[in-house]
């Protein structure tokens, strides 16, 4: 093959290979798009501390190697697990008293109540309570919440009387001296009287 016709070949590649690079359409990236999941973590019921009027509940103590639970502060008593629930005492921090079961959470004790009568539960967060041998406490059935039934209150109302006084003002005439007075006269009115005919008939 001549040299020229080769070199004439060559740049017939070199246009073909031009042109298809131009005509190959350009492919942007697809934007990577990141989906956050946020998972809420519900926040455990706050217990506050008993208040110091509150009575102390002298619940029996528990043996040893029982479950026990013992206050870190004044610690409410309450009648299930939860601050809905009616408070009846309180646990004086320093004292404990036997666990009796737990709420499906685990997050409040079930402890033995005064006489062995009622519910009473008291917070397990590691701030009001510490627990001791609790590992294997069986889950105690959680007692409806209390319902409370408004009450309405008729107040009386008693209407109130006020008696209002108005005054008569009378007037009277001032005469200064040396005048003269005016007496009204009174002229009576002419009333017609009537007086009966008797006509004299003749009577079969």
């Amino acid at each position: 093959m001549k040299p020229i016709s080769l070199y004439i070949l060559i740049l017939l590649l070199a246009g073909i290979l031009v042109a298809c690079s131009a005509t190959e359409t350009a492919v942007e990236p697809e934007p990577v798009v990141e989906t956050i999941i946020v998972v809420a973590t519900p926040t455990p019921e706050e217990e506050a501390p008993a208040p110091e009027d509150l009575p102390e509940l002298e619940v029996p103590q528990a043996a040893p190697g029982e479950p026990t639970v013992t206050a870190n502060v004044d610690l409410n008593v309450r009648r299930g697990p939860g601050t809905g629930y009616d408070v009846v005492g309180a646990l004086r921090v320093g004292n404990s008293a036997r666990i009796l079961g737990s709420n499906p959470a685990g997050t409040w004790w079930k402890i033995e109540c005064p006489g062995g009568g009622g519910e009473c539960w008291v917070s397990g967060g590691h701030q009001f309570s510490s627990a001791e041998n609790a590992e294997n406490v069986p889950v105690a059935p959680v007692p409806p919440l209390p319902t409370y039934t408004p009450t309405a209150t008729a107040t009386p109302y008693t209407p109130t009387a006020t008696a209002t006084m108005y005054a008569t003002a009378t007037a009277t005439p001032t005469y200064a001296a040396g005048e003269a007075t005016h007496t009204p006269t009174y002229t009576p009115t002419h009333t017609p009287t009537y007086t009966p005919t008797a006509t004299e008939e003749a009577y079969p």
